[in-house]
C-alpha cells in the first residue's frame, strides 16, 4: 500500500512556489537561478552539482555508410568484432537552422566494457554522421567508471541563442570505501560542440549499517523531459529515476520507487539539479519489486505546467501506477492518480509520451498474454490525468517486446512506437503510428534485417513538413560486426496485396485446410537485378481464404515481382510482375501453377477444387530441396524432436516420417527454385 504524499505545504513551501512560478512566466532565466540560492532551504530538497569527468575522449572507429533498398542505412558499424548494442534512444531538433537533424545516442558493449556513441542525420535518416564515439572508463587507485547495460535517453534543450543536446545513461561508481550507483550525464551543446561528460549521484543514496538498520539504494534509467515546447528561453528538465530502495529496521521495511529531480537552468554546460531526496508517489510498505520502470511526460492542462509520472512493476505486477505534480510541486508533492489496468496480465516497460503543451498523453506497456506471447497496450488519457481509453497497438501472436515512444511536439495526436517482434525464432522491427490518437497498421518487419531481441529499438521523428514519414533506430546482431541501423518508411498510402497461398506440407486434402503459418512477402523491381523493394509478413490462411499483405513503399502502376518465402518451404515468385491499380493488387498462387514463376508449384488437391501449393522441405533455404535438407530432417527424427521447428513440415509438432517423405519426395524429382 502507499503512505499518503497529499499533505498540505507550510506557509514558506507555498511563497517559495509562488515565486518559483512567478521565474518561469517572466521568462527570465536570471530568475530561475536566483531561486537555487535558497531552494534547498525552503523546500527541503537536495542540490547537487553534476562532477565533470577530466578523462580524454577515444574514438574508436570511423563511419562506413551503407545503403539497402529499403531505405535502410547503417548509423554505425565498428571494426571490433565483440561489439553489441545495449540501447539506443533519439531526438530531433524542431527549431533553428538545424531544424530536422535527427540525434541518435546508443550505449555500444565491447568486450568487457560499455562506451557511448552520438550520431546525427540531416536527411530523416538516409545517411548519417558519426558526432564521437568515446570510452567511458577511468582508471585509477580509487574509482572505475562504466556504462551499465540499461536505458539511454535525450533531451533537447532549444532556444533562441543556445541548443544543447543531453543524454543520461546509467552509470556506476566504484571506490576504496565501497559501492555507489551514480547517473551519467552527457551534455553537448550544439551551438560550440562542445561536449561535457559528468556524473551525478542522488542524495540519499547510500548504504549503511548501524544495529539492525541497513539502507540500500540503487538508482538507474533515469529518464527526463522539459517544458522547452512551451517555454523557449526559460526551459526546466525534469528528471525520474527508477529506485530500487529498501529500508530495513528489523523485524519491518519498506520500498520506495521513483525519485524526481529539476534542473533549474539546463542552459548552462555544467548544471545543478535540485533532487526530492524521498520518492515521488509515497512509500510503498508491501509488495515485491519485479520489473520496475518508470517513465515521465510533460502536460499542460486548465492553465497549469505539470508532470505525469507513470511506473510498472512496483505497485502491482498488473498496474501501471500514475502520479502527477504541478511543475512548482514536483519536489514537494505529488497527486498520487492511483493505478490503470484492465486485468490480471503482467504489465513491464512501462513508457509515456505526450506531444508538448497538450492534456492528451499516450501510455505504452507490454501486456504479458502469455509466456510466449506480449501484446503492446496502450492507454491515453484525454483530460491530463483522467479520461483513460485503452486498447492494443498489438495484439498478435508474435512476441512483442522492448517498445519505445515518442510524441511529436506540437502535433496532438502523432505518436510513433518502434519495438521487437519476435515469432517462430525471428525477431524483427516493427513499427506502428497514430494520427489524431488513432493507431494505424503495423509495419512489421519494418526492415529485412533481423533485428536484436536485447536491445530496444526507438522511433524517431521526422521533421521535413511531411507527417507520414515514419522511422525508428534499431540494432542487428549479426555476427562479425552488428550493426546500428536506421529506416525511412514514406507511408503515404498503403498498398494492399489480396493474395491465395498454400504450403504442401500444412495442407490436408482430405479436411481441405491448412495449418497457419507466417511467410514473407517481397515487392522486387521488374528488371534484372530485381532488387527487393519492400516487404510485408503475415501469417497464410490457405487456398479457402485470401490474405491482405500490405507495403509502404511501392508505387501505384509500377510493375513488381512477388516472391514469398517461408521457413521450410522452397521460395516461389510470381509468373509475371504485378502492379497495384488504386493501391490494389492481387494473386491466386494456389489457383494454378501457371501464376508461379515456372509454374514452380504443386498441386496437393482435386476435390472440391484444384489446390497447388508451395514445395516443403527446403529446410536451410538454400533454394534446393535435396540430400542436406534430409539430412536434417533425419537427425531430428531420429532425436525425437517436436515443437516449432523448420524440420517440422507437416505443422503436427512432431519431426518424423511424414516429414521425410514430403522432402525426399521433391528431393527425388530435383525441385529448385525458379526465378527470373
Amino acid at each position: 500500500m502507499r503512505e499518503n504524499k497529499n499533505a498540505a505545504p507550510s506557509k514558506d513551501v507555498i511563497d517559495f512556489q509562488n515565486k518559483m512560478r512567478a521565474a518561469k512566466e517572466s521568462g527570465d532565466r536570471n530568475e530561475s537561478k536566483n531561486l537555487l540560492k535558497e531552494i534547498d532551504d525552503k523546500l527541503g530538497t537536495k542540490t547537487v552539482s553534476v562532477v565533470m569527468r577530466e578523462e580524454p575522449i577515444k574514438v574508436l572507429s570511423n563511419l562506413n555508410l551503407q545503403f539497402d533498398n529499403f531505405d535502410t542505412s547503417k548509423i554505425y558499424q565498428s571494426e571490433y568484432s565483440d561489439v553489441n548494442f545495449e540501447c539506443v534512444t533519439t531526438c530531433t531538433e524542431q527549431r533553428g537552422t538545424n531544424a530536422g537533424r535527427i540525434w541518435t545516442s546508443a550505449i555500444l558493449n565491447y568486450g568487457s566494457g560499455q562506451v557511448l556513441g552520438v550520431f546525427y542525420s540531416d536527411n530523416n535518416g538516409t545517411s548519417w554522421n558519426e558526432y564521437l564515439v568515446f570510452d567511458g572508463y577511468v582508471w585509477d587507485q580509487s574509482q572505475y567508471v562504466q556504462f551499465f547495460k540499461f536505458t539511454i535517453d535525450s533531451e533537447l534543450i532549444e532556444g533562441t541563442n543556445s541548443k544543447l543536446l543531453y543524454i543520461t545513461y546509467p552509470s556506476f561508481y566504484w571506490t576504496k570505501q565501497g559501492e555507489a550507483p551514480l547517473n551519467g550525464l552527457a551534455i553537448l551543446n550544439l551551438n560550440t560542440n562542445q561536449l561535457d561528460v559528468s556524473d551525478f549521484s542522488w542524495p540519499g543514496m547510500y548504504y549503511t549499517d548501524p544495529p539492525f538498520i541497513w539502507i540500500e539504494f540503487n538508482t538507474y534509467n533515469v529518464k527526463m523531459v522539459s517544458d522547452n515546447s512551451r517555454y523557449t528561453n526559460n526551459s526546466w528538465l525534469y528528471f525520474v529515476a527508477q529506485c530500487d530502495s529498501i529500508y530495513y529496521n528489523y523485524p519491518s521495511y519498506t520500498k520506495q520507487g521513483e525519485k524526481v529531480a529539476v534542473c533549474l537552468d539546463p542552459y548552462e554546460s555544467n548544471p545543478q539539479l535540485t533532487c526530492n531526496t524521498g520518492n515521488f508517489m509515497g512509500m510503498i510498505t508491501d509488495g515485491s519489486i519485479n520489473d520496475f520502470d518508470a517513465d515521465l511526460a510533460y502536460f499542460y492542462n486548465n492553465g497549469e505546467d505539470s508532470i505525469m509520472v507513470v511506473e510498472s512493476g512496483l505497485e502491482t505486477n498488473s498496474s501501471i501506477a500514475i502520479g502527477t505534480a504541478s511543475i512548482f510541486e514536483i519536489l514537494t508533492n505529488c497527486y498520487y492518480r492511483g493505478e490503470i489496468s484492465t486485468n490480471s496480465n503482467t504489465r513491464k516497460n512501462v513508457s509515456i509520451a505526450s506531444n508538448g503543451a497538450y492534456k492528451d498523453l499516450m501510455v505504452i506497456c507490454e501486456n504479458e498474454f502469455s509466456e510466449i506471447d506480449y501484446d503492446i497496450e496502450y492507454y491515453r488519457s484525454t483530460n491530463g490525468s483522467a479520461g483513460w481509453l485503452n486498447g492494443f497497438v498489438d495484439y498478435t501472436f508474435n512476441y512483442s517486446k522492448g517498445t519505445g515512444i515518442i510524441g511529436k511536439r506540437n502535433d496532438p495526436g502523432n505518436f510513433s512506437v518502434a519495438y521487437n517482434s519476435t515469432y517462430g525464432g525471428y525477431t524483427s522491427l516493427a513499427f506502428c503510428k497514430s494520427s489524431n490518437y488513432v493507431w494505424g497498421e503495423i509495419l512489421n518487419p519494418f526492415s529485412t534485417i533481423q533485428s536484436n531481441p536485447n536491445c530496444s529499438p526507438y522511433p524517431a521523428i521526422a521533421f521535413n513538413g511531411n507527417d507520414n514519414i515514419s522511422m525508428a533506430v534499431w540494432s542487428d546482431d549479426v555476427a562479425p560486426h552488428p550493426t546500428l541501423w536506421s529506416s525511412s518508411s514514406f507511408i503515404s498510402t498503403n498498398k494492399t496485396l489480396f493474395m491465395f497461398g498454400a504450403i504442401q506440407g500444412l495442407y490436408d486434402p482430405s479436411a481441405n485446410t491448412m495449418i497457419y503459418d507466417t511467410v514473407t512477402v517481397y515487392l522486387r523491381n521488374s528488371v534484372s537485378p530485381f532488387a527487393k523493394v519492400d516487404s510485408s509478413r503475415k501469417e497464410l490462411y490457405g487456398p479457402g481464404t485470401g490474405q491482405e499483405f500490405t507495403f509502404n513503399n511501392a508505387q501505384n502502376n509500377v510493375p513488381y515481382y512477388i516472391e514469398v518465402n517461408h521457413r521450410n518451404a522452397l521460395e516461389t515468385w510470381s509468373a509475371d510482375p504485378v502492379t497495384f491499380i488504386s493501391d490494389n493488387a492481387s494473386i491466386a498462387f494456389s489457383v494454378d501453377d501457371i501464376y508461379a514463376y515456372g509454374n514452380n508449384e504443386i498441386q496437393v488437391d482435386t476435390d472440391p477444387y484444384d489446390v497447388f501449393a508451395f514445395f516443403s522441405g527446403d529446410v536451410n533455404q538454400d533454394g534446393t530441396i535435396d540430400a542436406s535438407d534430409l539430412a536434417l530432417i533425419d537427425n531430428d527424427a531420429s532425436n525425437f524432436v517436436g515443437g516449432y521447428v523448420v524440420t517440422d513440415l507437416t505443422g503436427d509438432n512432431f519431426v518424423d516420417g511424414t516429414d521425410f517423405a514430403i522432402a525426399d519426395n521433391n528431393a527425388a524429382n530435383f525441385v529448385s527454385a525458379i526465378t527470373p
